[in-house]
């Protein structure tokens, strides 16, 4: 039986929370699962959650201060109990799918030596399943697989190696914006073995706030951040394997044009890009592909 640190993040989604952790409860053993709930300092009544884990099993951390989903997963992170083999993050307005755990459960028993092992998931609003069924027969080779780790950057629908992330003392940003981008990346590009999975263990819901187009001036300024940190990251990998890939910096400025952030900071951008070490002009085929809007 393979044991898994499960990190929940909840601001304010009772109800939502409340489904999701039932849907843990449905298909996990207890002894199998170190549940972790942290409270980013919710302003609704949390006392239904509180019951619903005192009944089952699990313990809810509340932040001495609100962190932001970044900081509640690194709360979460801090209280990880080594002895458990694997790490899985989850949302709380998400759900883990009926008989997630025996999938689980064979996929990392037949793959022990990979850091991380990312699933399918139950959504079609996401790139998640087309890239994995893209480069499933390529996986065998991490670096043939850039694509992949580069763009499927959420932590959700993945399952990491304890010890590979306390090792390389990975964590998350702070921020307001993509505060789970840099840490999808690194760990890619830090794991020695990663396997793909066609199953599907965790369903993503869209709700209202999931993705908001408008930044303000701190969302944006954390966005850039973000982007321009992950290439020179990516940068870095490539010289340091002696790999050719283009790395486009598109997807920035997808978002700077849908949020309106006016013409200025998008030829502001354009400078940042190439300053770190991303691709200004993506192929036709990658330009459809960034514009394309989620359903």
């Amino acid at each position: 039986m393979s044991t898994l640190n499960i990190i929940i993040p909840h601001y304010n989604r009772v109800k939502l929370c409340l489904e999701m952790l039932q849907s843990i409860y449905n298909d996990a053993p207890k002894d199998a699962i170190n549940l972790i709930v942290v409270d980013d300092r919710s302003t609704d009544d949390i006392s239904e959650i509180k019951d619903l884990i005192a009944k089952n099993y699990g313990m809810l951390y509340i932040n001495e201060r609100k962190k932001g989903e970044g900081g509640a997963r690194n709360t979460g992170l801090e209280k990880v109990d080594v002895s458990y083999e694997y790490i899985m993050h989850a949302d709380s307005d998400d759900a883990l799918l009926p008989g997630w755990y025996d999938s689980f459960n064979r996929m990392v028993l037949s793959h022990p030596e990979s850091d991380i092992i990312y699933f399918e998931n139950d959504s079609d609003t996401l790139p998640h399943n087309t890239l994995i069924e893209k480069y499933f027969d390529k996986q065998s080779n991490k670096n043939d697989c850039l694509d992949f780790g580069l763009r499927v950057t959420v932590p959700w629908g993945r399952v990491y190696k304890t010890n590979f992330i306390k090792e390389n003392d990975i964590w998350f940003d702070e921020l307001s914006k993509a505060s789970d981008v840099y840490h999808g990346v690194n760990t890619f590009l830090k794991a020695k073995k990663i396997s793909l999975s066609t199953s599907k263990i965790y369903h993503y819901y869209v709700h209202e706030g999931n993705i908001s187009a408008n930044f303000t001036k701190e969302t944006w300024e954390d966005f850039k951040y973000v982007m321009y940190r992950k290439g020179d990251l990516v940068n870095a990998y490539l010289k340091q394997n002696n790999l050719n890939y283009r790395h486009y910096g598109t997807y920035l400025l997808k978002q700077g044009i849908e949020g309106k952030v006016g013409f200025k900071e998008i030829v502001s951008c354009l400078i940042g890009i190439k300053k770190h070490h991303m691709a200004i002009f993506p192929s036709f085929s990658q330009l459809a592909s960034y514009l394309k809007k989620s359903k």
